[in-house]
Formats: structure tokens, sequence, C-alpha cells
């Protein structure tokens, strides 16, 4: 959805004629971006008649981690870049992002990390994403969890299946198979008590602060 940013953060940038700035496009098509009945996290039937799209598919684990790894080696190509601005999903991607550098380099001072500063518009949770195996979970299954209800309340919405109706403009989205999948999904509990939902091979949890500490140790805005 960079076209949001971009459209966004058009007067911020005149403000700021000494930094260059780059962005990165998605490539899955965001089903909720339908002009005629408005989408609904702009709140507008005026935007843009141009397709939006997302950086990955939010129910395929192996969507979200092959992202990730593709928008690190893309800043190892590019780079290095002084912050990062994000919105919404791609906010969330940012946090994704420097958490997993946090983790893997925690030696790394502050100024040395993947970014030395990022500005959170709208940001979602960033997730955890991880294989079963590689992970110590307890035994037993959570009925009618948070997560499970969570994940219901942002796919199943009207806004989200109405759109998927449309073929023409979003062929191969089906809002049946999309209940299916969400359906097929469990949930459990890590070690440390985070609940995660899983497909029995890979899992996803939403990060907390709370349990996990603080993962993030350089400036922050979020607006």
């Amino acid at each position: 959805m960079d076209c949001v940013l971009i459209k966004g953060s058009a007067s911020l940038r005149t403000d700021l004629p000494d930094f260059e700035f780059e962005f990165i496009q998605g490539a899955i098509p965001h089903t909720e971006a339908y002009i005629e009945l408005g989408n609904w996290s702009l709140f507008t039937t005026s935007f843009s008649q141009l397709p939006l799209y997302n950086y990955f598919i939010p129910l395929s684990p192996q969507s979200i981690l092959r992202t990730e790894e593709e928008v690190v080696k893309l800043i190892q190509h590019e780079g290095p870049f002084d912050g990062a601005i994000g919105y919404s999903v791609g906010a969330g991607l940012i946090a994704q992002l420097m958490i997993r550098d946090f983790r893997e380099n925690p030696w790394k001072l502050p100024h040395e990390r993947i970014f030395r500063w990022a500005a959170f518009i709208n940001r979602a949770t960033p997730q955890e994403i991880f294989r079963l195996s590689d992970m110590e979970a307890r035994v037993g299954i959570v009925d009618d969890s948070a997560p499970e209800r969570e994940l219901k309340g942002i796919f199943l919405r009207p806004s989200n299946i109405r759109v998927r109706k449309e073929n023409e403009r979003h062929p191969g989205y089906d809002p049946e198979e999309l209940r299916r999948n969400i359906m097929a999904l469990e949930t459990t509990q890590l070690a440390d008590g985070i609940l995660f939902m899983t497909d029995g091979r890979m899992g996803g949890a939403r990060y907390e602060a709370a349990v996990q500490g603080r993962l993030i140790d350089i400036p922050t805005l979020h607006v």
C-alpha cells in the first residue's frame, strides 16, 4: 500500500528536501481496495483508482517469512538507510525486521541497527512467525481464543468478504476458502504462555512486550 504512504507523506517530504526517500511496493492485492464502496482503512471513496497491494499473504506464514527475507536483502543491497516510515501492515513489517535484527545481533549498538529510527503510522502489531519444531509449546488446544476472534474479526468482516465477491477485479479470491483456512487453524500456547495460532507445522503470534520485554532499542515515533 505504498501509494497511500506516498500521498500521505508528500508534505513531510517537501519539508525534508535533504532526505532521499525510497518506497517499497507490495505485490499482493489488497482485497478491500474497492473504490466504489470505499476502503475501510482509508475512510474515503475519493482515493486513487489504482489498485492497492499488501506486502504478504496475511494467513500464510511462508509468505510473511519470504517477505521479511526479501526486504532484508533489499536493504542490504540498496542501503544503508537512516530510518523507516511505515503505514499499517508496512509499519508492522518494519517492526518485525527490527525485532529480528535485535534478536539475531544482540551485541549491536542502536546506531548499528538495520535502521537508526522508525516512524509507525496506524501500525499493525508485529507478528512472530516460527516453525513448531523450533519452539517449545504447551500441550492442548485453546477454544474460542482471543487470537481466533481477532482473526475472524479482521478477515471475515463484511468489508473484506464483499470485495472477494468481485472476481473480475480480484480473481482467485474466494471468501469460503478464506473461511475454511481460518477454521482449520488451532490455538495453543508457547512455554511462556503466549497464545499462537497454528496449522500444525508453523505458528504465528503477536509480540507481547509484557512477556518478552523490550525488543526495539532505537528511537521510534507512533502516530
